[in-house]
């Protein structure tokens, strides 16, 4: 209510500084020439107050222009900052219930986190760091819950597509026995100390891994590209290969 009132008394002395403008300005300013003035005839004067009124009506014109381009400018601005602040909330809500969803005994919700996890990574880049730690640390103490397998699985093959760069897909110790992981890129992954056996890795660019100290005994390694992979074991000797297996 007090806004509203000072809005009105605003706009009331505008109207009034406005009229009392354009009326009597121009006369008081033009009757300063003193003997100049006086010794014109009516219809000079009328002539001279008329475009002096016209002058101040286009300068009153050109402020009101700017300040409501000003004003519009400031209500842009609140507008964006509010909507930045909406989807702020809803991003932050969004990554709390995702996070809760892989805290939940159902696989299903879990895989459900997931999904969302990498759906709110693709539209904010700046959290895709935050979000291949999340996951890469659920992987890892999620290994040997029971039905597990889906979720660690969706997880995995979710990632590559998450991480940059420069992000470490930390997996090291992770218990991935007899998960199934063909065709995925993993490439410059850590999987130091990881339990592998009998994973399906076939077809897997494995280029850079870090496999030292993983447990390979029985993994499936057909077609898998392990290019430039650290390993601590001969894998003709514990591993499944064929002649497409590219070795490091």
């Amino acid at each position: 209510m007090g806004r509203t009132i000072l809005l009105a008394l605003t706009f009331t002395l505008f109207v009034l500084a406005t009229a009392w403008s354009l009326y009597s300005l121009p006369h008081w300013l033009l009757a300063r020439g003193g003997a100049e003035w006086s010794a014109l005839t009516p219809a000079l004067k009328y002539q001279y107050e008329a475009s002096l009124r016209t002058a101040l009506l286009q300068g009153i014109g050109g402020l009101l222009i700017a300040v409501g381009a000003f004003v519009g400018i400031g209500q842009l601005k609140a507008a964006r900052q509010q909507a930045e602040n909406a989807r702020r909330s809803q991003l932050v809500d969004a990554f709390t219930r995702a996070i809760s969803q892989l805290g939940e005994a159902s696989p299903v919700a879990k895989v459900s986190g997931i999904y969302s996890l990498a759906r709110i990574a693709e539209v904010q880049v700046d959290e895709r760091s935050r979000i291949v730690d999340v996951l890469c640390r659920f992987i890892r103490h999620q290994g040997i819950v029971p039905d597990a397998a889906d979720s660690i699985e969706a997880a995995i093959r979710a990632l590559p597509a998450i991480a940059r760069e420069q992000d470490v897909i930390d997996l090291h110790g992770a218990y991935l026995v007899d998960r199934n992981f063909s065709g995925v890129r993993l490439a410059a992954v850590n999987f130091y100390g990881a339990d592998l056996r009998r994973a399906n890795l076939s077809s897997v660019t494995l280029q850079g891994v870090d496999l030292r100290a993983a447990d390979l005994s029985g993994t499936i390694l057909r077609g898998a590209d392990l290019t430039g992979a650290l390993v601590s074991v001969h894998l003709t000797d514990v591993a499944i290969i064929d002649n497409k297996t590219r070795l490091p």
